[in-house]
């Protein structure tokens, strides 16, 4: 079970010039990393829930241990209630500068156990996560409004195809409008780590698909699209499992 703090955003402490900083102390992280995904067990309490304010749309973030390294974390979030975490971004230590968040939003903060790809010498034992929440006209670095995703779609021909069979990835984004033309990737999941293994141009109705063969037992894939323009941030699909027989 995961254990989580949560703050009610009318007991919000007002906000300064120097950004709305809210503190929580962890004595036992997330059991995980940032690159295989992980969680929180019952008495854990590494994954810490923060709620940012009314047009608070940057956040920065800064983990002190108890034992003076490096900690790997990342940071999450769900805008759609779909239980799926929204694309968010990772800490070593700290942010080097605000990042773009959803305003009014619980903002989950995973204080990973193990090192990662991106901070490859954390080790959390216990400590304090410091977040501080700005406004788009205070961080100066990120913009003045939150990016919505473009909500990227992921299904397949058959989930459940013979060996080495070829079978159809249908991808594609929910959020059309201009963005037929601009590239969505296939991922798939190796060694805990999703990596791009193909790419396409959306065609006039934001669809795409490519061909998968088989030649595995089970597999694990996502469509991403990246970040393309102004509007959006970077948006992926719920994952999606192919087992073969």
């Amino acid at each position: 079970m995961t254990v989580v703090v949560c703050l009610s955003l009318s007991g919000l402490p007002p906000a300064s010039a120097a950004g709305r900083v809210l503190e929580q102390r962890y004595e036992q992280p997330a059991a995980g990393s940032s690159d295989t995904g992980g969680g929180c067990a019952a008495g854990a309490d590494g994954c810490e829930s923060f709620p940012s304010g009314p047009g608070e749309v940057l956040m920065g973030v800064e983990i002190t241990d108890d034992a003076g390294g490096l900690v790997s974390a990342s940071v999450r979030w769900d805008t759609d209630g779909d239980g799926i975490s929204d694309t968010g971004f990772k800490v070593c230590g700290k942010t080097e500068k605000p990042q773009e968040i959803p305003p009014n939003t619980e903002i989950r903060i995973f204080v990973w156990s193990a090192p990662s790809s991106t901070c490859p010498n954390a080790m959390a034992t216990a400590g304090v996560v410091k977040a501080t929440f700005l406004t788009g006209a205070s961080g100066g670095d990120g913009g003045t409004t939150a990016l919505a995703s473009p909500k990227a779609q992921l299904g397949f021909s058959d989930t459940t195809p013979k060996r080495d069979s070829t079978i159809t990835a249908k991808t594609g984004i929910r959020v059309c409008g201009k963005h037929a033309g601009t590239t969505i990737q296939l991922h798939r999941k190796k060694s805990g780590v999703f990596r791009k293994i193909a790419s396409k141009k959306l065609d006039s109705n934001c669809r795409a698909t490519f061909k998968v063969v088989a030649n595995f037992k089970s597999a694990t894939f996502k469509s991403v699209w990246p970040k393309q323009d102004s509007d959006h941030r970077a948006g992926k699909s719920r994952p999606v499992t192919v087992t073969t027989h």
